[in-house]
């Protein structure tokens, strides 16, 4: 309770007066106040509130009048106050009085530049009717609170733990041709340092291993050691290879204010909806189908690097293509504070062979340097050298508000040369996009491999009807070249509130094959489920005479289900270019996750599949706990106890829900490695139940799986009449030991809430104290619960 003095009252006067004295324009110096009244413009002494920056920080004792306020214990402010550059500087200025800067008050919400000061140094306005004194301080006094106070994250939060996750891709079509890929992932760590294993089993090429090796990742460096992909940040002429040997880079993983990486988009164009599998090394990495026209592939699961890829397509009739392309997923521009540099040294390995490491290659040597010359400009050199040949790379990378530019130029002592210009523009409505890579090579045995072109250009104009694109792709190699250029239109119009209306209309030539098409997509979106219906006009001809007039359209619904859409369910029917029907189920839980999409193509006969099954294992002190859906290199492993397994909580991830568990259960929760989250707990239902109020903050490397554990109880409203041992109520007494605050009333009636196992309530008055006993509600009881009179004696 707030301590005043005897003069309080006349404090409240005194502020009613004042505001009356500002609202009507009056001075509020001593000789403004009627006479008789001249006590108000006397010192008071009482306890104020102090307020900053909006919220209440402390409360103090304070001596003011009807002009000025000053503090009796100034220290307790300013140790209250935070980001002070000089807390005894700040103590020295609340010392002296302080102006109260009543004409300041906000007398109505209409008033402008009220409420607002800027002081010197410190001021405040000091609100005499609420004894509250709101306090501003000048910047010259107080830090710059950074972005991001640490510069890389901290240590680890976890000990010893094994984690492994296992994907198995598959795909195929009749009883011809199955397509597998299981890969392991396992991650034996301690701290920041893990041993790491990823091997895979595949069709083409049985158990092969690609890393094997001892790593270590913290504040701004990268070890390894042993078998493992080579990495070569900017520099992508060098590709990624499997070294045997070791390696030391530095990171922006670990940075705790700073992460970027970028991967290079895959462009295609597709004459009718087609499957596109993704290959690394005869690999499956990624399945899935892509409606006609020019499309981006999703490579948002590829791994980091700079490698070929092997896309094949399979289109409507069944028939297969296939052609490779360049992929790069890497960091840009270095940041301003640190400099990007690795070097590694070791013998190339296949990654592909009969044995599980396979053949070994060359000695290999390389390096690479670059920094951030300006704020919008880095540079980078780097050398490759094998016991064949060496290379050497030159990078520049511009940043502006409208573009970014990369640039490479690579030479080799064999002869080879290869240049790459990777441009991005955005000029409000107009945005253009070119990414070029040509190299020149003869000799198959050198590092830049051989003669290879890549280029995709795009414009793209904003129109207040639409967007129109302009495009115009080529790949070119020893074995093949395709091209195709066009121009496509779209717009899209919300004609409902939870629907679209959107039309499409391209013409393209791929090589010397035409294709004009004009589509109709109506969309719609309901509570957990999605429709969308296409209709279609085509027309296509190619160089030998062959030409093509369809008209058809699809359907397709998707359903979803779960407390985070877990599951979900589609189903599509084409008629265009071919007649087949498609349905496709997604799901996860506990034991992991499961895709599978099974379409039958009745112009071409036969049936096509794929999917993807998915599972993670951790291993820690208390055992092995099976993970759920999301992949990751980390986990937490989450349990309850204290309640019956019934009772069912919901887990908070940076504030954001993300699973729900059961008390009596350990349940293992996927995150991404390299972060700092803050989890915490909360009861689901109706059920009365508190958890620990404990908010885990944990820093997770790979490899890492860091237990977390709650205790929860649960509670009951009980109601009943204390008395004492001869029957007379018990008025006006605390109980002590319940949630909050319980009391009896006049009559000796009461209302608490009890932990379920509780037998007993603690009674206290004055200086007296009793105990009330009583049986605990069974498990099953009603959450209310009478007690009757209870008897409470020493």
């Amino acid at each position: 309770m707030r301590y005043k003095l005897e003069k309080s009252w006349r404090s409240l006067l005194a502020g009613l007066l004042a505001l009356a004295f500002l609202s009507q324009g009056q001075e509020t110096e001593a000789q403004a106040v009627p006479p008789g009244f001249e006590f108000l413009n006397e010192p008071q002494l009482t306890e104020i509130d102090i307020h900053y920056g909006g919220y209440y920080i402390v409360s103090t004792l304070a001596e003011f009048n009807l002009n000025s306020v000053t503090l009796i214990n100034p220290e307790e402010v300013s140790t209250r106050v935070p980001d002070v550059l000089n807390v005894e500087a700040l103590t020295g200025l609340l010392s002296r009085p302080l102006d109260a800067n009543q004409q300041k008050l906000c007398i109505s919400d209409f008033e402008p530049a009220c409420g607002m000061l800027a002081p010197t140094d410190v001021g405040i306005i000091f609100d005499r009717s609420k004894l509250r004194a709101t306090l501003f301080i000048s910047p010259d006094l107080l830090e710059t609170r950074q972005a991001s106070s640490a510069k890389y994250l901290p240590e680890s939060s976890a000990g010893f733990s094994v984690l492994n996750e296992n994907f198995l891709y598959y795909s195929g079509y009749g009883g011809d041709r199955l397509s597998y890929n299981l890969l392991n992932n396992t991650n034996i760590a301690a701290g920041e340092s893990r041993f790491a294993l990823r091997n895979n089993i595949s069709d083409a090429h049985g158990f092969t291993i690609d890393t094997m090796a001892w790593q270590r990742e913290f504040e701004g460096m990268n070890y390894q050691l042993g078998l493992f992909q080579g990495y070569t940040n900017s520099f992508s002429f060098m590709t990624s290879e499997n070294l045997v040997g070791a390696s030391i880079e530095s990171s922006l993983l670990t940075r705790a204010d700073l992460r970027q990486s970028l991967g290079s988009a895959i462009g295609l164009f597709l004459p009718s909806r087609s499957r596109v599998e993704i290959y690394q090394d005869g690999r499956l990495l990624a399945s899935k189908y892509y409606d006609v026209g020019n499309q981006i592939l999703d490579t948002a699961s590829l791994p980091p690097g700079s490698y070929e890829i092997e896309l094949r397509i399979t289109d409507a009739s069944g028939g297969t293509r296939t052609e490779t392309q360049f992929f790069s997923k890497s960091n840009r521009l270095p940041p301003t504070d640190q400099a990007l540099y690795f070097l590694q040294v070791g013998q190339v390995v296949e990654r592909v062979g009969a044995g599980i490491i396979g053949e070994q290659g060359n000695m290999v040597l390389r390096g690479g340097y670059s920094t951030r010359l300006t704020d919008s400009m880095g540079v980078g050199v780097g050398l490759s050298a094998t016991e064949g040949s060496t290379t050497l790379h030159a990078g520049f990378f511009g940043l502006g508000e409208k573009y970014q530019l990369k640039s490479g130029l690579v030479w080799e002592t064999q002869g080879g040369l290869g240049v790459e210009v990777d441009y991005r523009a955005d000029l409000d409505r107009l945005a253009f996009t070119l990414n070029s890579r040509k190299t020149w090579q003869d000799n198959p045995y050198a590092q830049l491999n051989q003669n290879s072109l890549q280029l995709n250009a795009s414009l793209h104009l904003r129109t207040p009807n639409g967007y129109l694109s302009l495009f115009k792709r080529v790949s070119q190699r020893e074995t093949f070249r395709r091209s195709n250029y066009g121009i496509r239109f779209h717009r899209t119009i919300r004609p409902f509130r939870r629907g679209a209306v959107s039309t499409d209309l391209e013409l393209s030539r791929a090589n010397r094959d035409f294709l004009a098409f004009l589509s109709f997509s109506v969309r719609f979106n309901g509570d957990g489920h999605t429709t969308n219906v296409a209709s279609r006009m085509e027309y296509e001809s190619n160089y030998d005479g062959y030409q093509r007039m369809d008209v058809g359209g699809n359907w397709q619904s998707r359903w979803m289900a779960g407390a985070f859409d877990q599951h979900q369910f589609g189903i599509r029917a084409d008629s265009l270019n071919q007649r087949s029907i498609e349905a496709s189920v997604e799901t996860s839980g506990r034991p992991g996750a499961a895709q599978f999409a099974l379409r039958r193509n009745f112009d071409a006969g036969i049936v096509e599949f794929d999917g993807l099954l998915s599972s993670s294992v951790a291993l820690h002190s208390r055992g092995a706990t099976i993970g759920d859906s999301r992949s990751a290199k980390s986990a937490f492993m989450i349990s309850v106890s204290g309640v019956e397994e019934s009772a069912l909580f919901e887990v908070l991830v940076d504030g954001s829900p993300r699973m729900r568990v059961q008390a009596g259960q350990a349940y293992l929760l996927p995150v991404a490695p390299y972060a700092t989250y803050e989890i915490e707990l909360r009861p689901l239902g109706q059920d009365l139940i508190e958890t620990d109020r404990i908010k885990h903050v944990k820093t997770v490397y790979p490899g890492n799986v860091i237990e977390l554990q709650w205790s929860a109880r649960r509670f009951r409203v009980v109601f009943g009449k204390l008395v004492d041992t001869i029957g007379n109520p018990i008025t006006d007494a605390i109980i002590s030991n319940v949630q909050g605050v319980a009391a009896t009333d006049e009559y000796g009636y009461f209302q608490a809430e009890i932990d379920q196992f509780m037998e007993e309530l603690i009674v206290r008055k004055a200086d007296q104290r009793c105990v009330a006993r009583f049986d605990a509600p069974s498990a099953n009881s009603q959450q209310v619960v009478g007690l009757g009179a209870l008897i409470c004696s020493e």
